[in-house]
């Protein structure tokens, strides 16, 4: 019989095997060998399990509330995007791979344009460069720094040259393709890797 919208645990046919529960952290729970079930088989997911048992997906309001906090992420990426490339240029799913990855990470956007209230908070700016087809991506520092507690020139380079190199590093093994771009650091991102060519680049890195 169907039911509403709820968390389950479904095998890999998208077969429910428990639930319903009451959000993705309970469901997660029974997974685990700590709940009183001692650990259900199963992968938590969202939807409506319709007669026969298979899961119907839909998006959970966790994933609701992620789409609605990356797109004002997003709306912080200047202006000048919209001169620069057309809805349909690779470098725009390029953008959005690039912000969601930062934001999960926990790094806001940079308002590179003003168009918020929140410009003066810095943060990880991204520049389309078409001419190198590719998305710039360089730290931006809070206003304050420049404004209101400046620090000596030879500490703000370095400062400036470490979040940029943190960066790179960073989105290097989020499976991004990046490369040194200009003089203060930035780095070009031109692409993403496969997930399993990623995935042997950490193994490797580990050992």
């Amino acid at each position: 019989m169907a039911t509403g919208p709820a968390w389950w645990l479904v095998d890999a046919a998208d077969l429910v095997v428990a639930g319903p529960y009451a959000d993705q952290g309970e469901a997660v729970w029974a997974t685990g060998p700590l709940s009183p079930e001692g650990g259900s088989g199963g992968t938590p997911a969202y939807g409506v399990r319709r007669d026969g048992g298979r899961l119907a997906r839909r998006p959970s309001p966790e994933d609701r509330a992620w789409l609605a906090d990356l797109s004002g992420e997003l709306e912080r990426v200047g202006e000048e995007w919209d001169a620069l490339v057309d809805d349909v240029s690779p470098l725009v799913g390029l953008l959005c791979q690039l912000g969601a990855s930062l934001v999960e990470v926990g790094l806001p956007l940079h308002d590179c344009s003003g168009r918020t209230a929140t410009r003066s908070r810095g943060g990880v700016c991204l520049t389309p460069s078409p001419v190198h087809d590719g998305v710039v991506v360089a730290w931006t520092q809070h206003l304050r720094t420049t404004r209101e507690a400046p620090r000596p020139p030879e500490t703000e380079r370095w400062l400036q040259e470490t979040m940029n190199r943190t960066l790179a590093g960073l989105l290097g093994g989020l499976g991004f393709t990046t490369a040194p771009f200009g003089e203060a650091s930035a780095a070009l991102v031109t692409g993403r890797r496969a997930a399993a060519e990623t995935a042997g680049d950490q193994a490797a890195g580990d050992g």
